[in-house]
């Protein structure tokens, strides 16, 4: 409106009329120094409005503020530094402070941060919408909008992003019920009717609102879409007055861009939607109430102009932030705003350059808080402008120092879970059913987590995201090379079939997937790549597994997926229990005359994980969890075949072509597994069982295990 007024001539006419009288509230240090940018506009309203009833005048060099410049190590220590010198101040003190955040990305952090002791607290500013759960909201359907296919199915990570915000979880929760209905299908791409008919699992009136928001792209334009969401989430957070607001003012930024899309003919696409939508959130606020002459200021730059305080506290003082980097918000290109002399990024600097000097004229102390973390460009310019010109001849005027805030100790109370009755029954129960080589690897490798997976139950989840699932591509892969060795049962290998298959490995590979996963997921993306590379990696171990039968090594498949099972007789006697083992077998061979067990792995393979000193419980910890789970094997395999006196057991990991000839477990520089070594086998099992089964265990973390997916305390390791 000012600069409306200033370029219609009405404030010249006004002051040639005598009614009009100006005065300049500057500092002469930035005013007549025509290098200073602070005092551009003032310079170029004094040339034009003449100096002003009260001119400005140079402060006494005895009024300058004493300047402490704090280095911080990142955002929230800002905010911590802020709390800790209010904390330091009276009532009357903090009522003659003022915070001024130059990131006002700081303020919920800092009304957090702000001493519960401090009587009265006014907030000038407000919170960007685009930086408030409503934002994250808006945004993660435009760009579940942006992903759908042209057949109308939903990206299910994108699906997910959206489902699971907390404004549509806050009610019922069933939307979470409708995501799990959704990921059982264990699909990249979600058809619209799969995610139609999931919706059922909403109750009546959020339904009403998410059949809209998911209506096939025409079916309902993207204002209704979008008025449709915010009504499903203002479902579900009635009783969240900070949430309604946030919706409300959302709902009028929606409006106006309505506005603008049917206007300009765009109302349909998502593009412009996310371009101009997302934007205008970035402005709109959602405002504080409070008192401006009581207590405790906080506020942004621009709210602080023309203020005078005792004491300023400045947060955001780094290069970037003060003054903001950010790119110029209008649309006008730059040419043609230099052209017809529109305001460009300098006069943006200059501006802000002013409201940071302006802030400094009448305080006493000033806090200049800028944030280190390795990814800023230091201290704003302003204060190496201050330390070179303002004070560089007034020693102990501006103080530099860095502050850590201090972090407590992590607790040395680790968790501990004593054995119960109910935790010995499950075990006692999984032991009957048979300890598989999987549980006891767990065992080895962390107490705690094998309690987490097989007395309480809990499993890992599936998580399709924007990927295969690691165990779906495992399990495809082994079904494919189980269908490909089959036929040969009983046989020596044929080298020149096993390049037939192949070459046919990707079609094999993609058919057996196609019952899990989308054909259209595995034209695109991560899934293409993670098939494309699985089934090149598994052709050339079958080729490279061929060049060692044409080199003359005799290999006859003799079991694929071969289940083995026996008794423990001496734990079941001990224990009062039965105990048995059990495991299954991807593959036995006979190369050359001697029996070979191999388990097939899809992963990355370290042989080093392959090599024990000797047979038993403290050389199988740790790492050497294969170790345990191929001695397994071979105690099986030795228990149902009285005639085989020695074995090999090792992996074939598929990744690597070079190791078709299987990396084998070595005990003590021997990669033989005799039947000499049964007794010490049956040990490493009946120790673990008696372990399992101590009336006084505690289940703690191994520290040595920094891989548990249940144990929460893996972290400490």
């Amino acid at each position: 409106k000012v600069e409306h007024e200033l370029a219609s001539g009405s404030v010249e006419r006004a002051q040639e009329a005598g009614i009009a009288r100006f005065a300049w509230d500057a500092d002469r240090y930035y005013l007549d120094d025509p290098k200073q940018a602070s005092g551009l506009y003032l310079r170029s309203a004094i040339q034009r409005f003449g100096p002003g009833a009260i001119p400005a005048v140079e402060r006494p060099p005895g009024e300058d503020a004493h300047v402490r410049v704090v280095r911080v190590p990142n955002n929230i220590a800002q905010v911590w530094s802020a709390s800790e010198r209010i904390r330091a101040l009276t009532p009357e003190e903090r009522s003659r402070t003022a915070i001024v955040l130059a990131d006002e990305q700081l303020l919920p952090a800092m009304l957090e941060a702000i001493p519960g002791d401090t009587d009265a607290v006014n907030i000038t500013m407000g919170l960007s919408l685009a930086g408030l759960p409503v934002g994250s909201l808006i945004e993660a359907f435009l760009r579940a909008i942006r992903s759908v296919r042209a057949e109308g199915a939903w990206t299910f990570v994108e699906l997910e992003r959206l489902l699971r915000h907390p404004f549509l979880r806050q009610g019922s929760g069933s939307s979470e019920a409708t995501m799990e209905h959704l990921r059982a299908t264990r699909m990249l791409l979600v058809p619209a009717a799969r995610v139609i008919e999931a919706l059922d699992k909403l109750d009546a009136e959020e339904k009403a609102h998410a059949l809209v928001v998911f209506q096939r792209t025409g079916a309902a334009n993207l204002h209704e879409r979008l008025l449709a969401l915010l009504s499903w989430a203002r479902t579900n957070t009635m009783d969240d007055a900070v949430a309604t607001e946030q919706i409300y003012q959302a709902t009028i930024v929606l409006q106006r861009v309505d506005h603008l899309m049917v206007r300009y003919g765009h109302a349909d696409d998502p593009l412009a939607w996310a371009a101009i939508l997302l934007r205008l959130l970035k402005s709109a606020r959602v405002g504080f109430f409070g008192e401006p002459l009581r207590g405790l200021q906080v506020m942004g730059l621009l709210e602080a102009r023309a203020l005078d305080y005792h004491r300023v506290i400045v947060l955001g003082a780094q290069e970037g932030t003060l003054p903001a980097s950010t790119a110029d918000r209008s649309y006008i290109p730059f040419e043609l705003r230099r052209a017809y002399g529109l305001p460009l990024r300098e006069s943006s600097d200059a501006v802000q350059a002013y409201n940071f000097m302006r802030l400094l004229n009448r305080a006493s102390e000033v806090d200049l808080v800028y944030a280190d973390d390795g990814t800023s460009n230091g201290p704003s310019r302003y204060i190496a402008q201050l330390a070179h010109e303002r004070f560089k001849h007034q020693p102990g005027r501006m103080v530099f120092s860095s502050m850590q805030v201090p972090v407590p100790l992590r607790s040395a109370n680790a968790l501990a879970i004593p054995q119960t009755q109910a935790s010995l029954a499950a075990i006692q129960g999984r032991l009957a059913r048979g300890l598989s080589p999987t549980m006891l690897r767990t065992w080895l490798k962390c107490p705690l987590d094998f309690w987490f997976r097989y007395v309480q139950g809990l499993q890992e989840p599936e998580d399709p995201g924007a990927r295969i699932a690691g165990n779906v591509l495992g399990d495809a892969l082994h079904g494919v090379v189980e269908d490909i060795y089959r036929p040969w049962l009983g046989s020596p290998l044929n080298p020149v079939s096993m390049r037939e298959a192949a070459d046919m490995m990707h079609e094999r590979l993609v058919s057996r997937l196609t019952g899990t996963v989308s054909s259209a997921s595995m034209r695109e993306g991560q899934p293409l790549l993670q098939v494309g590379m699985a089934s090149r990696a598994a052709r050339a171990f079958l080729q490279a597994e061929a060049m060692i039968v044409d080199r003359g090594t005799v290999i006859t498949p003799l079991h694929l997926e071969s289940a083995l099972e026996a008794a423990l007789p001496s734990a079941s006697a001990r224990h009062g229990n039965e105990v048995r083992i059990k495991g299954r077998l991807d593959r036995v061979d006979n190369r050359d005359g001697v029996v070979h067990i191999l388990d097939l792995k899809t992963g990355k393979v370290d042989d080093r994980a392959l090599r024990i000193p000797e047979i038993s419980i403290e050389a199988l910890r740790g790492d050497k969890g294969y170790a345990a789970q191929l001695l397994v094997y071979a105690w099986l395999w030795f228990s149902a075949n009285p005639d085989t006196d020695a074995l090999r057991v090792g992996l074939l990991p598929l990744q690597k072509g070079s190791a078709s000839e299987g990396l084998y477990l070595n005990v003590d520089g021997k990669d033989r597994i005799t039947r000499h070594m049964m007794p010490a086998l049956t040990t490493v099992l009946e120790t673990a069982v008696a372990a399992m089964l101590e009336p006084d265990r505690i289940f703690q973390h191994d520290p040595t295990s920094r891989y548990c997916p249940f144990c929460f305390t893996a972290g400490s390791a």
